[in-house]
């Protein structure tokens, strides 16, 4: 084997330029395929934790058909504690709010008009994502008329911690004081939503059950489906939903994105092993006098079999260390730094089960593309290698 691999690296010397271009191109589909799923994963995991964790939880409810709010959410949250898989009922209103026009100098300056806001209970979310993410200031303390701006929202409206907003809801305006600037990460999240604390929707409605969302925290959060039947069969009202069908739309989308990306990463793949093939196949046709000779000094089938798919692997394997040293590099580069595309910041998530299934698929490939050029120099015969052109 030591002299198969001696004379199989001094080969590929030769041919330094073409071994290049292969490894460009096996490069290019491993990186292809590590970007892709590192996409992908980082899309799912945005859907299912960050989405789902601010406006769902693990299982939502919202009211029966043709009703705005819930009329008797005390009742109900007596009836889901009893659930031992239920660990949190939390009550959430979403409303949304008007900002007043503004007049500088005379001109009327129309700010945003709209924005949306989560009526939260601090005690109840203080250890939510929305508190995680503050990146300015202080959670909610409970005290009235304080508000949490999204950060891209707070800088539409030239806002910061300390500063006075002025809004209508529920057709009241209303003072708040900014305690704290979030940034989830997403623009189409941090540019539209607030937060105040739901005792301050209670004093201007004058209602104390003024629901129109409530989102359940549960033990084993794969387990949504079968606590959503048990809901079901206990009668508990309304429409009730899993974390799993409020994400589906998104991962939907992302699996036809999948396939996208992993026909392309193929294409790649498949480039940089026929590419292999022809070079090793214009590599015999070159070398068939060389071949013979060697046949005529006793070499077995076997022996230039095992050289040519020797250098097939060889270069293989050369794409495949580059490739995914290259992987890990920019994938930790863009993990640190997501790309900001309009309202959405794509965030890239290492996945390196993808990552190592991608080098085994790049080295069979290589292989499968070797055995044929092997195999149709392993058959030339001596006496016909000396006549060979």
């Amino acid at each position: 084997m030591k002299t198969e691999l001696f004379l199989a690296t001094k080969d590929l010397s030769k041919s330094k330029k073409i071994v290049a271009l292969i490894v460009f191109a096996l490069t290019i589909g491993i990186l292809n395929v590590a970007i892709s799923t590192a996409l992908i994963s980082g899309f799912k995991k945005f859907f299912t934790e960050d989405i789902v964790e601010i406006f769902a939880g693990d299982i939502i409810i919202t009211p029966p058909e043709g009703k705005t709010y819930f009329e008797n959410y005390y009742s109900l949250k007596e009836k889901i504690e009893k659930f031992p898989e239920v660990e949190k009922v939390i009550p959430q209103l979403e409303v949304i709010g008007t900002l007043p026009m503004e007049t500088k100098g005379g001109l009327a300056r129309v700010l945003r008009t709209e924005f949306h806001l989560l009526a939260i209970d601090a005690k109840e979310e203080e250890d939510s994502l929305v508190a995680r993410k503050i990146i300015k200031g202080d959670f909610l303390s409970g005290s009235s008329n304080e508000i949490l701006l999204g950060y891209d929202l707070a800088n539409n409206l030239d806002l910061d911690v300390g500063d006075t907003l002025t809004a209508e809801i529920f057709g009241k305006e209303e003072k708040f004081k900014v305690v704290g600037i979030v940034r989830t990460g997403t623009r189409l999240i941090d540019s539209m939503y607030a937060a105040i604390n739901y005792e301050d929707i209670q004093r201007i409605t004058n209602k104390k059950d003024v629901f129109n969302r409530i989102y359940l925290k549960i033990d084993k959060k794969e387990n949504a489906d079968i606590i959503k039947y048990k809901l079901m069969e206990e009668g508990i009202e309304g429409k009730i939903s899993t974390w799993k069908e409020i994400v589906s739309f998104g991962e939907e989308t992302l699996n036809i994105l999948s396939v996208i990306l992993f026909l392309i990463s193929g294409v790649a793949i498949l480039s940089g092993s026929f590419g292999v093939a022809i070079m090793l196949y214009i590599n015999v046709l070159h070398k068939t006098k060389a071949i013979g000779t060697i046949r005529a000094l006793g070499a077995q089938r076997r022996f230039i079999i095992n050289l040519y798919i020797i250098e097939g692997l060889f270069v293989g394997l050369i794409g495949v260390i580059v490739g995914t040293l290259l992987s890990i590099i920019i994938l930790h580069y863009l993990s640190q730094n997501p790309i900001q595309i309009n309202t959405m910041k794509l965030r890239f998530s290492m996945d390196l089960l993808s990552l190592i299934a991608a080098d085994v698929v790049v080295m069979l490939c290589v292989f499968v593309a070797s055995i044929y050029p092997s195999y149709k120099a392993a058959s030339i015969e001596p006496v016909e290698a000396m006549r060979y052109e």
